[in-house]
């Protein structure tokens, strides 16, 4: 992976310690979001081919799972810190969407639906993303907090 540091127009690469891959292009590090302080996002798969969340802060890596999940993916992180993604559950078979915010993890499920995605969180915690329905098909939603 790599990071474009605009004032001196230099690439950074990194893999996240204990990332793997079957070697068909299959695993390893994939980054997805950075926020204002250069704070990284993303996911990785390790060596038993299972997903985890990570942060990347300066050369400090920090894996990232939801508690009780079996994979989790991060996508966003916005000028506050704030990460969203989703988890799975072998068990239930279920995808749920996530935030993480100051330490504390809140799950956000489309009522009734088989899996959420929070794709992007706004500096001011509105959440953008996808559920499925029973049909498979995705929609989009928009999601504010309620204060």
């Amino acid at each position: 992976m790599w990071r474009w540091n605009e004032h001196g127009g230099h690439y950074t690469f990194f893999t996240v310690p204990g990332a793997g891959g079957d070697g068909s292009f299959v695993g390893g590090t994939y980054s997805s979001s950075i926020n204002d302080v250069s704070d990284v996002v993303g996911l990785f798969t390790d060596t038993n081919m299972n997903e985890h969340g990570f942060i990347n802060e300066g050369e400090a890596f920090t894996i990232i799972d939801v508690p009780g999940a079996d994979e989790t993916q991060i996508y966003w992180i916005n000028n506050k810190g704030d990460i969203g993604g989703e988890y799975y559950v072998n068990s239930t078979g279920i995808w749920h969407g996530f935030v993480l915010s100051h330490g504390r993890y809140t799950t956000v499920d489309y009522p009734g639906e088989t899996f959420t995605w929070i794709q992007v969180i706004s500096d001011s915690c509105q959440l953008a993303g996808c559920y499925g329905d029973d049909l498979g098909i995705f929609h989009g939603f928009v999601a504010s907090p309620t204060h």
